[in-house]
């Protein structure tokens, strides 16, 4: 069993800042391109399409996710997102036990999303939220798309300058045939500003494996965002994976507007 792993939605919050939380409402979507073997003999390709509609107030903010995904290659990779990692974002597993190439797409798994901002930054203390979301088992599992379970998960946010980072702990919803372990997940990451208004981001990402078959999730993202105009902004990011749980590497865009 092996796993692709998606980073677009996961991304939104944290490429566009904390500061997001204005009082406004925002759609988001953009295009995400992932691929690699993920240990098999056969290459994988993934597409995902997110659509998000979120909402931040001074001191609570929610996001609903509803993906379109396509996977052509092995069946041991699924576009589902089992874990709820980067905030909306999340990894993804199977449960076939093939290795037949195949070309399926459609309706990923819906997620919901809230968070609380526990303080603001202020020159000694650093800006803290707290994050729930349940990923709704709406994908086809029997396309490989999802295992057709619910998640649960919470994570604790802080910022602090140029630093951000997470830590979180998911619940996993078993299938039928398979038992997967609850699991820790974090990041750390570091934002810099280049010629104005873009922005730089690298973030390094760690996930615990959900089955002790499969390699835990380690990753690098580097994204470029900048605002377009007032309440649009656009980001482009590039990801490199380095176990058998992440893709080889992966490009993404996403455009952002509020109203």
């Amino acid at each position: 069993m092996v796993r692709s792993h998606t980073l677009m939605v996961a991304l939104i919050p944290l490429l566009f800042g904390h500061s997001a939380m204005a009082g406004d409402y925002t759609f988001t979507t953009g295009l995400e391109y992932t691929t690699g073997d993920y240990g098999t003999d056969i290459d994988t390709s993934s597409w995902y399409v997110p659509f998000t509609l979120s909402y931040a107030a001074k001191n609570f903010g929610w996001s609903l996710t509803a993906p379109y995904i396509r996977i052509d290659g092995s069946t041991l990779v699924t576009g589902i997102r089992t874990s709820a990692v980067r905030g909306p974002g999340g990894m993804q597993t199977i449960t076939s036990v093939t290795t037949e190439e195949r070309v399926d797409s459609g309706l990923g798994d819906i997620t919901l999303s809230a968070v609380y901002q526990l303080q603001e930054e202020t020159p000694a203390a650093p800006w803290l939220a707290v994050r729930g979301k349940v990923k709704f088992g709406t994908a086809d599992e029997e396309k490989f798309l999802g295992t057709g379970e619910n998640d649960y998960a919470l994570q604790l946010e802080a910022a602090k300058g140029i630093f951000d980072g997470f830590i979180g702990y998911n619940f996993l919803g078993d299938t039928d045939s398979v038992d997967y372990h609850d699991i820790l997940y974090g990041a750390g990451a570091i934002t810099l500003p280049l010629q104005q208004p873009w922005r730089i981001r690298a973030e390094i990402y760690l996930e615990e494996s959900p089955l002790n078959s499969l390699d835990e999730v380690l990753e690098l993202t580097v994204s470029f965002s900048q605002p377009l105009t007032r309440g649009r902004h656009v980001s482009l990011y590039a990801v490199k994976g380095f176990t058998d749980s992440s893709p080889e590497w992966g490009v993404g865009t996403m455009i952002s507007h509020g109203f």
